[in-house]
């Protein structure tokens, strides 16, 4: 393919994927893997990662793996759970919890 090389074949790569999807060529939740697309334009797949992470910034396009589920909030939910600091019983606000599990700085 001949890209113009007064802008950057990313941009051109994400402006030919949004003409694709308008012609209906293409449906937004189903276009090209990076090789597929890479491959049929003869560039590298880093380029067109590029073009794809350009048009996620643009809110434009949209991993699958960031929609909305249940499941995503029940791993949010965990993911909280977690960063929650680990308390020991005997713990207290003015004794560090090192000196209660009798570990040594």
């Amino acid at each position: 393919m001949n890209f113009n090389e007064k802008q950057a074949i990313y941009l051109q790569i994400a402006s030919i994927v949004c003409d694709t999807i308008l012609e209906g060529k293409w449906k937004v939740d189903k276009i090209p893997s990076v090789r597929e697309l890479a491959v049929d334009l003869q560039v590298n797949p880093n380029t067109v990662m590029r073009a794809y992470d350009h048009l996620q910034q643009e809110q434009i396009l949209m991993n699958k793996r960031e929609w909305p589920s249940c499941g995503s909030r029940a791993a949010e939910n965990n993911n909280r759970e977690r960063e929650k600091p680990l308390s020991h019983p005997g713990a207290s606000p003015t004794i560090p919890q090192s000196d209660v599990v009798g570990v040594q700085p």
